[in-house]
């Protein structure tokens, strides 16, 4: 055991094991500060956060709002709720959305929380809440077949003259704090929405190909917004002028066909869906170093129409209804 006792080491809060045997220490304030075994600072940063804590796990760093300093600042949806920075402290993107409450003072409270990294997984527990949050920070697929990730999607919004789309959280435990919306940019519909994803299982022997599809003309909403030194058109709460982009798709309203390859054999399912994009990105005019909004989200939720997946038998099996076959598409269509 040994005691620091650097000038620099003023008000710990939290402490976390940092590569090469380091120490990250969270100060009350915010700020990291990087130990090594000797006992002196190696590095620090400012804290993303008006007060940060963090917690690492090899190659990246995640930031919350802090618990143990609170501070009430108004917030108005366009930061996330976690930050993650890289082994020198510097941003790289936000995980997550926040929620802002009816008094947008409170925001710091209600998204603080402490938080923790296992592998690829984050887990957050929000200080006003009995719960814990678990995110994925690279793309991994969690549900019945859990793994890597692999999605293509592509976006066409049509004029965007509908109202603003008001917040709200659609999707299932344990997701269901997931916030959606336009925040306060005018809707419009979206015209197109064609995905095609793939999941292997983190075991390699399970595959999941298959594609999502606009199923219906309403329901569907859209943002598409660059702004080069202006001011954000939804919420003056938004600031200086930014160089900006936002881009966001609710697609509430999808259907999806896959193909489910398993050492059992290979199997169709079919439902319906729901997808929620949000990108942005974004630096104020008067300081181009400075983040003033950075999101990327892609969540989603699937509800299969069928009692089973249907075991792919050799074949057409046209008109079948009890079986799929691997040749079905090649099925004519019945004459109407």
């Amino acid at each position: 055991m040994r005691t620091i006792s650097n000038p620099r080491l003023s008000s710990p809060a939290a402490v976390a094991p940092y590569p090469k045997g380091r120490l990250l220490v969270t100060e009350r304030t915010g700020e990291g500060v990087v130990w090594d075994t000797a006992g002196n600072p190696v590095r620090e940063w400012e804290s993303p956060f008006p007060a940060s804590l963090y917690a690492a796990d090899g190659d990246y760093i995640v930031a919350a709002r802090s618990p143990y300093f609170v501070q009430f600042i108004a917030e108005d949806g366009s930061a996330p709720l976690l930050w993650v920075l890289d082994t020198l402290g510097r941003l790289q993107h936000g995980l997550g959305t926040i929620h802002v409450p009816d008094v947008p003072y409170f925001a710091q409270l209600i998204n603080a929380g402490a938080v923790a990294l296992s592998g690829n997984d984050v887990y957050f527990a929000p200080l006003v809440r009995d719960e814990i949050l678990r995110l994925d920070a690279t793309g991994f697929a969690v549900g019945p077949y859990s793994g890597t990730s692999e999605e293509h999607v592509t976006v066409e919004v049509g004029a965007q003259t509908g109202p603003a789309v008001a917040p709200f959280f659609p999707l299932p435990p344990p997701f269901n704090n997931i916030e959606v919306g336009t925040i306060g940019f005018a809707s419009g519909p979206l015209t197109t929405f064609q995905e095609r994803f793939r999941v292997v299982t983190f075991d390699g022997r399970t595959t999941v190909e298959g594609t999502k599809t606009l199923a219906a003309s309403v329901g569907n909403s859209g943002v598409c917004r660059q702004y080069q030194n202006e001011q954000p058109s939804n919420d003056p709460r938004l600031g200086a002028p930014h160089t900006a982009y936002f881009y966001i798709a609710n697609a509430q309203i999808l259907s999806y066909e896959v193909r489910i390859q398993t050492p059992d054999g290979t199997f169709h399912d079919e439902g319906s869906a729901e997808a929620y994009l949000w990108n942005s990105f974004g630096t104020f005019t008067f300081n181009p170093e400075a983040v003033a909004t950075s999101n990327g989200i892609f969540a989603q939720s699937f509800r299969s129409s069928l009692t089973e997946a249907q075991l792919l038998l050799p074949g057409k099996h046209c008109g079948d209804k009890n079986h799929a076959g691997s040749r079905e598409a090649e099925c004519k269509e019945e004459p109407k």
